[in-house]
């Protein structure tokens, strides 16, 4: 997901008012904010107030715009973070994978003719395809292969010691850690972005009746429109 970008407005005509597809968010914030900050021009505030703009409802607008910049802000960490987190639960993922599938095969063949021990270890069939379904395989793999002292033996006569399965087993363990980890980033992200879009949502629609304004009281005055960075 591109979180300089929001859809809350996809059309091609907008007036520019409100963000949409066509220019990233950051830019529509640092966009709208010369209006503001340019509103107290001396030739300009004394109009808007007129026209039911006073300095006290345009600082409304300025915090409207100021919430809405801090929650770009941390939509955009949120995702950096989740985007870290999920990058370590790929390698933690690899690093299973590496031991988990060799200790695998040599339980298939260590119990070959036992189907209620593969089964008991979920070593039958292919692995599942979902990081969550593959790290409940491994889990159920190593769990049950060391909680019986038989297993243990019979997977040391291939040189998997009780020492190096427990290490696989710490790697899984890591793993569902990162995985925990990486599902609560992707929550706060999307909670985040969701958060962000309301207060964008907000200022946008002050921020258009206040330009709306300003463009009907100093339409004979293009030189103080283009001040507030309205393109004329």
């Amino acid at each position: 997901m591109d979180t300089n970008n929001t859809n809350l407005n996809n059309n091609p005509e907008d007036d520019g008012n409100r963000p949409n597809n066509y220019e990233t968010l950051d830019t529509y914030l640092s966009r709208t904010k010369i209006a503001l900050t340019n509103s107290n021009h001396e030739k300009i505030e004394p109009v808007l107030s007129t026209y039911g703009y006073p300095a006290s409802k345009i600082a409304d607008g300025i915090a409207l715009h100021a919430d809405a910049e801090k929650k770009q802000k941390d939509q955009v960490k949120e995702y950096g973070e989740q985007y870290t987190a999920t990058d370590a639960l790929h390698n933690a993922i690899l690093a299973v994978s590496i031991v988990y599938i060799e200790h695998l095969e040599l339980a298939r063949i260590a119990f070959k003719k036992q189907r209620g021990v593969l089964s008991e270890l979920a070593a039958n069939g292919e692995r599942k395809k979902t990081q969550d379904g593959y790290l409940s395989d491994a889990t159920t793999f190593y769990k049950n292969l060391l909680d019986k002292p038989a297993y243990v033996a019979a997977m040391a006569k291939y040189g998997q010691t009780e020492e190096i399965l427990n290490d696989g087993f710490e790697l899984v363990k890591t793993a569902n850690n990162k995985l925990a980890e990486q599902r609560k980033e992707q929550g706060e992200a999307q909670t985040a972005t969701k958060n962000r879009d309301i207060a964008v949502n907000l200022f946008s629609e002050w921020y258009t009746d206040f330009i709306g304004v300003a463009q009907i009281a100093l339409k004979n005055k293009p030189e103080l429109l283009e001040i507030l960075g309205v393109k004329i």
